[in-house]
């Protein structure tokens, strides 16, 4: 019978992308499965994103939630190297857990371990998280003393520059004088009274449609524009000509300044629904916004890429939700499906198989122990006094549920924010704003009415 293979793939960086890594990778475990027979049943990738974290990575995010759903169904997840997976060794172990939980075997084409037993498996998959964590701090703290002492001989860390700036063939910083002509009429504007979408418009309107509202803020707050170079290995004034003179420079941050909510958005980046939530328009994810008034302020999640586009661009949206309203109608949806009977008969069930299953295994295991400790005494290896000390030593059947009663304890003591917290890693959402979908299409809630496909 032929087997599944799913099949992961990443690289880190643009320009892996642009020089064919995923290609390669592809093409390296398609002829893996052509060779040993195996049936393609999936391919997920993460383009240009680091394995340092889980953050953002679709691919993986997807490739996790369908093992848990499908996992019956898979019986390889085939990768160039773990690596591939994750650089981060908790995150990798977790990975290779999930797949032991669910029967899929992990199959490394260029460290092939798969066919040792799972504790050398896991062991041997530990080492190389532990050599890629030391890879990472090895290659960054290499490169930030190659940085230092470049700053320090001549000032600059990258040939990239600013807006504005050009290298001429003698490597040395010259205005371009359009661009700087440009870059005082956008501070000027600003001055005048101009916000940052403003300001947006009225360069896209006069053809200048290669600009966002980011990139404005980004020009506003650049102090290389006023000569001075700020960086983590110090700061140098004779680097950069100036553009804007240092008052002109100096009233403009003190305006943007009176304006920030940096400090309020702050407080909201770490609930369990920043960056969590997708906006159906665009299929970014929504960040937090704060908007304040005479008197209040007021938190929005909202979509920073349609918002960041001129009002007349094709792409430009204000998609964006009340954040308090949001996430109260949200938890009051979860907990009415919790309390359901749905819930609470698709809850028993899981419990009931995994008890079952485990029940099988402690059976399986203490009947073998035992067993081993007879076969001893009949063939007189061990006498009775030993034989009792022994089995005395494997405990009663009742121990061996320790286990399982210790995950049901901390089930239960996660309560029900703590549950709601560990349930919702994505959450989508329609245009009009009232369907909610979590763990894609299995529980849906709309407009008070539940669903349970």
């Amino acid at each position: 019978m032929t087997k599944n293979a799913i099949l992961y793939t990443r690289c880190s960086t643009k320009k892996q992308v642009a020089s064919f890594s995923l290609e390669h990778q592809t093409k390296l475990l398609i002829n893996y499965i052509n060779d040993n027979g195996l049936n393609k049943v999936g391919l997920y990738t993460d383009s240009g994103i680091s394995g340092k974290s889980m953050n953002n990575r679709r691919g993986i995010m997807k490739l996790i939630d369908d093992i848990k759903k499908d996992g019956n169904n898979i019986d390889y997840l085939i990768t160039e190297s773990f690596d591939r997976l994750s650089r981060n060794k908790k995150d990798l172990l977790d990975i290779f857990d999930l797949c032991e939980r669910m029967g899929v075997t992990i199959i490394s084409v260029l460290t092939p371990i798969h066919n040792l037993n799972y504790p050398q498996r896991k062991m041997m998959a530990t080492m190389y998280a532990i050599f890629s964590e030391m890879k990472i701090d090895t290659t960054s703290e290499a490169v930030k003393k190659s940085f230092e002492q470049q700053f320090n001989s001549k000032g600059l860390i990258s040939s990239k520059l600013p807006f504005g700036y050009y290298l001429d063939k003698d490597a040395n910083i010259i205005v371009e004088e359009n661009a700087k002509k440009l870059i005082r009429h956008i501070f000027h504007l600003y001055l005048a009274g101009y916000g940052y979408r403003s300001i947006l418009n009225k360069l896209y309107m006069s053809g200048k449609t290669n600009f966002t509202i980011q990139r404005i803020k980004n020009i506003l707050t650049n102090t290389r524009y006023k000569g001075i170079m700020v960086t983590n290995y110090g700061t140098r004034d004779d680097v950069f000509p100036v553009i804007i003179p240092m008052n002109e420079f100096n009233k403009v941050q003190m305006k943007i300044a009176s304006k920030s909510t940096k400090s309020l958005k702050n407080k909201f980046n770490n609930d369990g629904f920043f960056h969590k939530i997708i906006c159906p328009i665009c299929g970014n994810y929504l960040g937090v916004n704060a908007v304040k008034s005479s008197k209040k302020t007021y938190f929005y999640y909202y979509c920073s890429t349609g918002r960041n586009k001129p009002t007349n661009d094709k792409n430009h949206h204000n998609f964006s939700l009340k954040l308090n309203h949001f996430k109260s109608l949200l938890v009051d949806y979860i907990k009415l499906f919790l309390d359901s009977c749905v819930f609470k008969n698709k809850l028993i069930n899981l419990l009931a198989n995994f008890i079952k299953d485990n029940l099988s295994v402690i059976n399986a295991k203490y009947n073998n122990q035992k067993r081993k400790i007879v076969n001893k005494y009949k063939i007189n290896k061990i006498n009775q006094d030993e034989l009792k000390s022994e089995l005395k030593k494997i405990g009663k059947k009742d121990s061996c549920f320790d286990d399982i009663r210790l995950k049901l304890n901390k089930f239960y003591e996660l309560g029900i924010d703590g549950f709601l917290k560990n349930l919702i890693s994505q959450v989508t959402i329609d245009k009009g704003k009232y369907i909610f979908r979590m763990y894609k299409n299995s529980v849906v809630i709309s407009k008070g009415v539940m669903n349970n496909d």
